[in-house]
């Protein structure tokens, strides 16, 4: 740019060009933002100064060339600045630079910026000042994020050796920083604000609240709901009335200054507002630990709901919603507050879906004198900040209906307000811009403009809420599908100087209380309403019930102020004469009955309590009709009440009308799904989670229900309530359920990956008696195929269920090692469940017998080394428990037998003494244990035949072959032995036991016999002993039998050995074998070396 020639207009623009640019670069910053975030804001005022302002068209003199030319270099240094620290530039950036260089140089910049456009005149004032309060906070909140950055970077170990020093060094003065700057913030906090309040100090101040006292005893604390920076919020009960409660819990259980001046404050304005779209306050508990207590709102939070897309919002709910938070504020406002925080979260609806406004924690007094200039700077959430909070600009109760403009916007779309945008990001374009969340192009109509007048920028042109109420009362402005009988409805119970839902009726005056009159007053549109709620206020006296029960024609006229019912008063005032007729008369037909009922579908709400009895006790007409999705969607409503026992009452109605299948499809059960299952986990009281739990059980054989359940969590519903102590009866209902879940109903692998991870909690937790019921339920779980996939897929798995292993219920223990016993049988979680072995072997010397056996089995079955098991404790633990015959003795022997199985446990049981103890249990009456007894000498003279032990007992396992069951034993412990020549001596004394034994059908036992016989006449010592040939020949009788299958070979050995002896030679004469082996022979392949033992055979038989 040629300065000479170039327009002071031109130079202008370029700057504004240049401005523009670091705008956009601040986008892809990614460290020291705070700082460079602040500087933005100030460029943005600049550019938009430079806007607004006429600047000459002829060139600049000289001098303002000069200046111009530095200030736009300036300018362009600044944006290369922005750009060092994007994402790919900002590691290097940082390593290359102190802390405070930056800090020096966007103060070097301010300094020199400012000269330069006071020199020129491009504004006012400086554009640029340099805050050392906020220089601070912003680099203080910068640093913390760099060290953050530095720290994850420095993990990942992908510099070589100079960079990491050099990194380190750089993370070593940002963490100096940070603690300077916090050293300096506190210091300077300490005398104002945070001084810490003595007991004395705190008990004096609390005077003002304890109107509001209540006591910690009288309150449940149940499930977290929330979290905070000063409280938590938990689900609580009042024990003394029976609701639901949400108990905000304070962090701290002392004040300082400024917290309890926060608590004060917040307890004073919410104890102070009593209206019906007002988050209701029950309490405060004035020691610690501090509780603010106000009811439980089942609905939830609008944010939540309508960013979820509910569908049960509709156009109505919708509109309803913004009228009574219209109310409120209309309400706050008269008392002379302001919000400060009015956004979608801090609004609570209750079980009929009608607002409450909440969360008074920024809530300030408005001036006396409604001066507005004495409130500035930010208070609430950015999305929702009105530009003139935003700017810190003076500020009054407008700033609140600009927040509520954003709802309205908010409820209409379902979108979240400025998505995506950074708060730097929505604070620069609704001060600078006056950019407003987009209005869809069909909805720009009245609701549309309504809302964008409560959005105006300028503060005087939003309507207050009074013109707001009116607005919506009129019905001027509404949702798309609003059915306006519901919001007047709404409007006309609520919106009156109290809060009664029932007129005062004891003042009505009538002296003519005769069925006659009142059926005129009630025909008479002026009378009707009063009529009706004189009968109300009678209907309990006996006199008067007896006098109208049995009028038809007085019913026929309630049936027809039904049919013109069209207020929520009028319609409860209905339900509490029919209540009351019902309980003296069953008077009324299914027609009649029908046209009560329209009245609960159009107006009924969880205040009209007496619609539960009078349904309950009409069970009879109840049954000639079907109820559909709009009847049970009204009843989901009670579900959600804060009081319990509204809930049971609605929960034991939907029970009778389940179980008479008075509904017209299962589909039509879905809106009650949700809230029921709620209320059938651990933190319902007895008297709601039993009927909840006959419900579930009730509704689990349908189904059409079924993919409705496992969305609304069901199992884990269910599963929770063993994770808590309850009554015999509750755990049995809810063992039923889970059941029929595990049956009928997919569980997810979320779902049970949770419930794993939750095991280490219930066991410490739980009491040693109801530990075990939940234990139990795993069982179920294994018929759930996913289950076993969960476990793999979930980190620690083995480790959690062997949590089970170390609790102190020893019934806990067995269950916990059945468990793992199924587990470890199962391929899939074979070798997971193997690495909590050490757990196993633990438990193997316990003295509980069915612990230590199943203990045993899991690390037999677990272990693919043994020699786990030779150790001092087991062996301690082997002698003591064999020392003689009890409860232990078999758990002992198996394990003995799993050690027998390899060399160094079979030498493991010699050294240790321990094959002498087993020996005592071979001759045992037990049957079981001889059985085991002699499975652990099976095993044992596999490595060690020839140990004194094992021919010490010789006669006994010759003596066991008698015993079928016995047998397999029997014959791999002498098929042992016989290598040793006084165990073939013994055994060839016994041929016929042997002889006997080739018959058996098990082939363990024929083959085992077969090798036995084999091995006594290869023993040249046993040979002498042989002399019988009558068992002989039986032997050739049945190897005879052999000869044509798969053992011809092995018989042939045996036959070539036996006819060596003179017995054997003798008793060839006696048998037809020498017939068949000649038929053998000449199949026989010449080179077979089979065919030379059979000609020695034939030989023998000449």
């Amino acid at each position: 740019m040629t300065s000479a020639i170039t327009p002071f207009s031109q130079w202008v623009q370029t700057l504004r060009y240049d401005i523009m640019n670091i705008l956009q670069s601040y986008k892809n910053v990614c460290v020291h933002k705070a700082k460079l975030a602040c500087l933005c804001t100030e460029l943005h005022q600049f550019y938009k100064v430079l806007s607004t302002k006429a600047f000459p068209s002829k060139p600049p003199n000289p001098s303002e060339a000069s200046q111009l030319r530095n200030l736009v270099s300036l300018v362009s240094n600044l944006r290369q600045i922005y750009l060092s620290f994007n994402q790919n530039r900002s590691i290097v950036t940082l390593m290359q630079s102190p802390p405070q260089t930056v800090v020096d140089n966007l103060n070097n910049f301010r300094n020199q910026f400012n000269k330069l456009v006071m020199s020129l005149k491009l504004a006012s004032s400086e554009p640029c000042n340099i805050d050392l309060d906020q220089q601070r906070t912003d680099d203080c909140a910068d640093c913390k994020q760099i060290v953050e950055i530095l720290t994850n970077y420095i993990k990942q170990n992908k510099l070589n050796k100079e960079h990491l020093t050099e990194l380190n060094k750089r993370l070593s003065e940002y963490t100096d920083n940070v603690n300077r700057y916090e050293n300096e913030i506190h210091e300077e906090n300490a005398p104002a604000g945070n001084h810490v309040l003595t007991s004395e100090e705190v008990e004096e101040k609390m005077g003002p609240l304890r109107k509001w006292q209540v006591k910690h005893e009288d309150f449940e604390l149940q499930k977290k709901i929330g979290a905070g920076g000063f409280a938590d919020v938990y689900s609580g009960y009042q024990k003394s009335t029976k609701k639901v409660v949400a108990i905000k819990k304070l962090h701290d259980e002392e004040f300082t200054t400024q917290t309890f001046n926060m608590f004060l404050r917040e307890v004073e304005i919410i104890g102070t507002l009593q209206h019906f779209a007002v988050l209701p306050f029950v309490g405060v508990c004035l020691t610690p630990p501090f509780y603010i207590i106000t009811e439980f709102m089942s609905g939830g939070c609008l944010f939540q709901r309508i960013h979820a897309k509910d569908t049960r919002l509709d156009g109505t709910k919708k509109t309803i919603i913004a009228l009574g938070i219209a109310y409120a504020m209309q309400y706050i406002h008269s008392m002379n507050y302001l919000h400060r925080d009015l956004k979608s979260l801090n609004i609570l609806l209750d079980a009929d879906d009608y607002p409450k406004v909440c969360d008074f924690g920024m809530s300030r007094t408005m001036p006396e004198d409604d001066q507005k200039t004495l409130l500035t700077g930010g208070a609430g959430t950015v999305q929702w900040m009105a530009p003139e909070v935003l700017n810190s600009d003076p500020y009054d109760k407008k700033a609140d209906v600009y927040s509520y403009g954003i709802m309205l916007w908010e409820i209409m779309t379902c979108e979240v307000p400025f998505r995506g945008l950074r708060d730097v990001q929505i604070a620069m374009a609704v001060v600078g811009n006056g950019s407003r969340p987009m209005i869809p192009a069909d909805n720009v109509g009245r609701l549309g403009r309504f809302i964008k007048m409560c959005w105006d920028q300028d503060p005087s042109k939003r309507p207050t809420f009074d013109s707001i109420v009116a607005a919506f009362e009129s019905g001027n402005i509404y949702y798309p599908g609003t059915n306006m009988n519901v919001v007047t409805a709404y409007k006309t119970r609520f919106n009156t100087k109290t809060d009664q839902v029932t007129p005062t009726v004891s003042k009505v005056k009538s002296k003519n209380l005769s069925p006659e009159s009142l059926i005129e007053q009630l025909k008479a549109p002026e009378t009707m309403q009063t009529a009706l709620m004189i009968i109300a206020s009678k209907i309990k006296k006996k006199k008067f019930i007896e006098e109208i029960s049995g009028n038809k024609d007085l019913i026929a006229e309630l049936i027809k102020v039904c049919e013109d019912c069209q207020s929520a008063e009028m319609a409860r005032n209905i339900f509490i004469v029919f209540l009351g007729i019902s309980k003296h008369s069953k008077i009324l037909t299914i027609h009649q009955f029908q046209k009560v009922l329209a009245v609960f579908v159009q107006f009924g709400n969880t205040q009209m309590v007496e619609i539960l009895e009078f349904l309950s006790g009409s069970m009879p007409l109840l049954e000639q009709l079907k109820l559909n999705n709009v009847h049970f969607t009204k009843f989901a409503a009670f579900l959600q009440s804060s009081d319990i026992s509204l809930r049971a009452d609605a929960t034991k109605l939907l029970y009778k009308l389940i179980k008479h299948n008075i509904y017209d499809r299962p589909e039509s059960l879905k809106p009650i799904l949700s809230f029921v299952i709620k209320n059938s986990n651990s933190d319902s009281i007895p008297d709601l989670l039993l009927p909840s739990l006959k419900v579930v059980n009730t509704l689990l054989p349908l189904k059409d229900l079924y993919a409705a359940f496992t969305s609304c969590g069901i199992f884990q519903a269910i599963f929770s309530i063993f994770t808590t102590k309850q009554s015999s009866k509750v755990t049995k209902a809810a063992s039923k359920a889970l059941s029929l879940i595990i049956n009928k109903v997919d569980i997810t692998e979320e779902e049970l990956s949770s419930v794993i991870l939750g095991i280490p909690e219930a066991v410490n937790k739980l009491s040693t008696d109801a530990l075990p019921q939940y234990v139990a339920i795993f069982a179920h779980l294994l018929r759930v195929q996913t289950f076993y996939k969960s476990l793999v897929n979930t980190s620690a798995a083995a480790e959690c269920i062997g949590s089970i292993l170390e609790s102190k219920s020893n019934a806990a223990v067995l269950l916990g090692l059945k468990l793992c016993f199924a587990l470890l049988k199962n391929e899939s979680t074979k070798s997971l469940f193997a690495t909590i072995s050490e757990s196993y072997l633990k438990l193997v010397t316990s003295t509980i017998a069915p612990i230590s056996a199943v203990a045993s089995a899991c690390l037999i079955q677990s272990a693919s080394d043994l020699s786990i098991l030779l150790n001092k404790s087991i062996e301690k633990f082997l002698c003591n428990t064999l020392s003689s015959e009890n409860e232990m003795t078999l758990n002992s022997l198996r394990i003995c037998g799993a050690i027998a199985s390899t060399p160094e446990g079979a030498y493991f049981l010699e050294t240790k003494e321990i094959v002498k103890l087993v020996k005592n249990f071979v001759n045992s009456e037990n049957g079981m244990i001889q059985k085991l007894a002699l499975m652990v000498f099976a095993a044992y003279s596999s490595s060690n035949p020839t140990s004194k032990a094992s021919l010490e007992v010789v006669d006994t396992f010759i003596a066991a072959m008698k015993f079928e069951p016995l047998q397999p034993y029997a014959i791999i412990f002498l098929s042992n032995v016989v290598i040793h020549p006084d165990g073939a001596i013994a055994c060839a004394q016994q041929l016929a036991i042997f002889g006997n034994a080739l018959q058996s059908e098990s082939s363990i036992v024929l083959q085992g016999a077969l090798h036995t016989l084999i091995r006594i006449v290869s023993c040249p010592e046993a040979s002498a002993y042989i002399r019988d040939s009558t068992p002989i020949i039986e032997i050739y009788r049945v190897v005879n039998d052999h000869l044509k299958d798969n053992l011809f070979s092995t018989c042939v050995d045996l036959v070539s050995g036996l006819s060596g002896t003179v017995p054997g030679k003798r008793a060839l004469g006696e048998t037809n074998l020498q017939e068949k082996l000649k038929k053998k022979l000449k199949k026989l392949n010449p080179y077979d070396p089979l065919k030379s033992t059979v000609l020695r055979i034939l030989a023998r038989c000449e």
